[in-house]
């Protein structure tokens, strides 16, 4: 492993990695483990090394049999078989009967335990990615039926899920198509996929994933919920299907109805019953056309909507408290319509526009899904800086550097970090002469504020530095 993470970080092209990727293939189902799989291991490199210099650490004993390999540890954590202390206390015993020297200050570099560190925290610093690992070795199965036993088995899918990712247009107009767009509210909530398995003309089960292939198991009540009022509607009996796909945005209303993203953010990780939770759904997809997208073109976009909004309104007459909404989209034909509907959204405070192309589905990020974003703009003065260790390229070579990891300023007195914004050769310079940017005014670019539930100050959501002015006064 140490021989590969060298290579790698001095290859200088993706190309010139996989070249060496290939060259190490039994390095395979380790890589695989920490990138494709990308499960938490519920340690990090930082809290083993506290734990092995706390000298009233307790001596427990392993609570299993010591794993033969460092892909079976890995496994055993993630899986939480074992946790806390005792979870340490495996893996000091692990590296112990391995041989691994444990060294509790900084250990030396690519170091049999620096590289086992880093195995931990799953952040080698080669500069190869899990599309990189996959292009060299593609022996997954990604069929429907492998995805439906993945869900099943490990609660996740471990390759990329076709999901349609939205460019964003700040253009004065609508953006050129050959079609015609259909518009409709952008809202403040997480996307989600609802993938719903069908058998016999029964709805069976519901799996409500992220779009990173993870199930959302907090919100199993609302999966459920889905379940039982889709079958109550009959969608079962509208097809020969196994499956289908809906993709869409999960919402949470606060007490005054309005929506939020932090509540909705907060229940995905830790549910309460606090929040009413809201599902808008925006495409629907037979479980194989969506897997099937590249090779076999899907019906163009108002043909999927058509079907969607049968489906939903037949679960509105069957169930009508369901948690499933309507999001209404407006066929543009002229530039007044964009106008109008821009307007609506300033007037009605909406957080944007999205704008969909009639083509057919591609899942991908693609010019066919277009998203509108009100920005504000304020500046600030900075008041400190993080500088952290970075992988950056300089002359296309991969190195760990010094670098400026994010900005300090003060926002209605919340301290806020903004980390956005700057290219690589402003991070290297700006943590070698921290004075030339300490006490200067900058610009920020930001979507809102940002609410809190704990009731502090608010911060700002998404803020990017679009200027570094001199010291004083802005100029212009």
């Amino acid at each position: 492993m140490q021989s590969l993470i060298s290579q790698c970080g001095q290859a200088p092209t993706s190309d010139a990695k996989q070249q060496v990727l290939r060259q190490f293939h039994d390095m395979e189902p380790l890589l695989h483990t920490l990138y494709i799989q990308a499960r938490p291991f519920h340690m990090t490199s930082e809290s083993l090394l506290k734990y092995l210099t706390n000298p009233a650490r307790p001596l427990l004993p392993p609570t299993s049999a010591i794993p033969p390999s460092i892909e079976a540890l890995l496994d055993t954590l993630a899986r939480g078989e074992v946790r806390g202390h005792a979870a340490k206390q495996l893996v000091h015993t692990f590296l112990d009967r391995h041989g691994i020297a444990i060294c509790t200050s900084v250990p030396d570099p690519l170091s049999t335990f620096d590289v086992f560190l880093r195995c931990l925290d799953r952040r080698l610093r080669m500069g190869v990615s899990a599309s990189t690992l996959r292009r060299v070795w593609t022996t997954e199965d990604r069929s429907s039926t492998a995805l439906l036993q993945a869900l099943d088995t490990d609660q996740r899918v471990s390759w990329p899920l076709p999901i349609a990712l939205a460019q964003t247009w700040t253009g004065p107009g609508l953006p050129p198509t050959s079609t015609h767009w259909y518009a409709s509210r952008k809202h403040d909530g997480v996307r989600c996929l609802a993938l719903v398995r069908l058998t016999h003309g029964v709805v069976t089960h519901v799996d409500l994933v992220s779009r990173t292939g993870r199930v959302l198991t907090t919100l199993s009540a609302v999966a459920t919920s889905l379940q039982q009022d889709l079958q109550q509607a009959g969608v079962a009996a509208w097809g020969e299907e196994r499956a289908f796909v809906l993709d869409g945005e999960l919402c949470a209303l606060d007490d005054a109805g309005q929506e939020s993203f932090v509540l909705a953010a907060s229940q995905v990780q830790r549910p309460t019953e606090l929040a009413t939770l809201v599902y808008y759904p925006f495409d629907l997809l037979p479980l194989e056309a969506w897997l099937a997208w590249r090779t076999s073109p899907t019906p163009p976009f108002a043909e999927r909507y058509a079907r969607l909004q049968q489906m939903l309104e037949a679960v509105s007459k069957a169930c009508p408290t369901t948690c499933l909404r309507r999001l209404p989209h407006v066929r543009l034909t002229s530039e007044g319509d964009w106008t109008s509907i821009q307007h609506r959204a300033a007037v009605e405070g909406w957080e944007g526009l999205m704008l969909r192309d009639d083509v057919p589905f591609q899942g991908r990020r693609t010019p066919s899904l277009r998203k509108v974003r009100r920005r504000e703009e304020a500046e600030f003065v900075v008041e400190d800086i993080d500088v952290t260790t970075m992988r950056l390229p300089v002359d296309g070579t991969y190195a760990d550097r010094v670098a400026l990891a994010s900005i300090l300023i003060s926002h209605h007195g919340r301290r806020v970090h903004v980390g956005s914004g700057f290219r690589v050769a402003q991070r290297l310079y700006y943590a070698a002469h921290p004075d030339d940017i300490v006490g200067h005014t900058v610009t920020v670019s930001y979507f809102e504020e940002a609410a809190n539930l704990d009731g502090a100050l608010p911060s700002l959501r998404f803020p990017v530095v679009k200027y570094v002015y001199d010291r004083g006064a802005r100029p212009f």
